[in-house]
């Protein structure tokens, strides 16, 4: 049975217990399932599936979703059968990635930031959108190893310069065109100022 999961970004750690009295368990394994697919996705391509072994209480299986649900099960294949048998299920969400931006002084005509990206999480590539009054002004490339130092608790620092910036200007930082795994994923942190000090509501 499954005693306890604990869930991460991109993975899930099951502690269990499986006993084998009438010596009838083949392959034994742990399978998570999204609850939820889109009209035509294949459920096998979202599936992730691994053995696991009775002589162990605890496994990890990796790869999943953020901030998706998902249907964690335990079950075997009973010696010298193609069918198998769940033996519980439980449903679980996965973590949705921590990001934060910080705009840290606002000083000589700069707008000095710093980024934190999720440790467990390292994305292929991400770029910061700067934007006065919503319009965009400039977009930097995060590249790999900026990605490496923002996942470190002293996380990324930069700054923008406000050349043609007034006061009272709207000043806002947010995350765009995310990739894990060469796919997009959404990073929802902003940070936003006016240009007088005074922090924007978000």
């Amino acid at each position: 049975s499954l005693r306890g999961l604990v869930t991460g970004v991109s993975s899930v750690t099951a502690t269990y217990s499986a006993y084998d009295f009438t010596n009838e368990l083949g392959r034994v394994f742990l399978r998570a399932v999204p609850t939820i697919l889109a009209e035509g996705e294949d459920i096998e391509a979202r599936t992730k599936e691994i053995d696991i072994s009775i002589a162990d209480t605890t496994a990890t299986i990796y790869g999943l979703d953020p901030s998706t649900q998902y249907t964690v099960s335990l079950g075997y294949h009973p010696y010298g059968q193609s069918t198998f048998r769940i033996v519980d299920a439980i449903k679980i969400q996965t973590q949705t990635i921590a990001s934060a931006i910080t705009i840290v002084e606002l000083s000589n005509n700069t707008l000095s930031y710093k980024i934190n990206l999720d440790p467990e999480y390292k994305l292929d590539s991400l770029n910061l959108l700067f934007e006065k009054n919503s319009i965009k002004v400039e977009s930097i490339v995060i590249d790999a190893n900026q990605i490496a130092q923002a996942m470190t608790p002293d996380g990324l620092t930069g700054s923008f310069s406000l050349e043609g910036c007034v006061q009272g200007d709207l000043l806002s930082l947010s995350f765009t065109d995310a990739i894990y795994e060469m796919l997009p994923v959404i990073l929802s942190s902003t940070a936003s100022v006016y240009n007088n000090g005074v922090v924007a509501a978000e």
